[in-house]
């Protein structure tokens, strides 16, 4: 599953804030992975 940016996903312990520009993935393990859209930028988060 992906989700662009801008966006807010509330979960019962935490809240992940995802910026324009971003976008969201649900890894097969069910954690958060942040990413630029710029496919150039080598920044990644793992929530």
């Amino acid at each position: 599953m992906r989700i662009d940016g801008p966006v807010v996903i509330e979960e019962p312990a935490s809240a992940t804030v995802v910026e324009p520009g971003q976008h969201v993935l649900v890894d097969e393990w069910g954690n958060l992975v942040v990413e630029w859209n710029n496919d150039s930028s080598q920044e990644e988060s793992v929530l």
